[in-house]
């Protein structure tokens, strides 16, 4: 596949991306199971892979475009049939994470261990065009948050042991840094 067309300027640039295809074979030869990646940084979901039984299929670079506005969306994409598609499908994206934001939200004060779970909304009708029309707002997760959602599958006594053992280790690295911090205040 051959790509032509737009140069890269301030508000349109360009990324090259190096992709694997990893395969898995049936025992008559054929196909039995696809994934590709992009390179991380430290080529570790590679090997992570080859070490898996995944053998390399191709590698490829593409290029990736983004845009910052408008002039640069059309440079990219002249033809306006194509361009209202591409903002249709980020739309409808977007439309669906807001919707199930709003469809898992609870009534303020509910889902206590006292009072069970209300929903927010429930039987109405919600106008999308301001959910959409707001940043993104992305959370980041506390190291104790992560791990949280990494352990979810362990039984609950294995899970709040490895929690208070990791707490206890966060809270002493924690201590030690001030320590050093306050040692270094001092020197000065």
């Amino acid at each position: 596949m051959s790509t032509t067309g737009a140069v890269p300027t301030g508000n349109l640039n360009t990324e090259k991306v190096t992709v694997r295809t990893y395969v898995k074979f049936k025992e008559d030869g054929t196909i039995s199971e696809r994934r590709t990646q992009a390179q991380t940084k430290d080529g570790e979901n590679w090997k992570k892979l080859e070490t898996t039984g995944w053998q390399l299929f191709n590698e490829n670079e593409v290029i990736r475009y983004s845009v910052k506005d408008l002039d640069a969306a059309k440079t990219l994409v002249p033809d306006e049939a194509q361009l209202v598609y591409i903002f249709q499908s980020g739309l409808n994206y977007i439309q669906n994470s807001k919707t199930n934001a709003l469809a898992g939200e609870v009534k303020e004060g509910t889902d206590t261990k006292d009072i069970p779970a209300e929903p927010a909304y429930n039987g109405e009708e919600i106008d999308l065009r301001e959910a959409i029309n707001q940043a993104p707002q992305r959370t980041s997760l506390s190291p104790l948050e992560k791990l949280e959602k990494l352990l979810a599958g362990f039984p609950p006594e294995v899970r709040a042991e490895l929690l208070k053992q990791a707490a206890h280790t966060m809270a002493a690295q924690q201590a030690a840094v001030s320590d050093e911090l306050a040692y270094a205040e001092d020197q000065n």
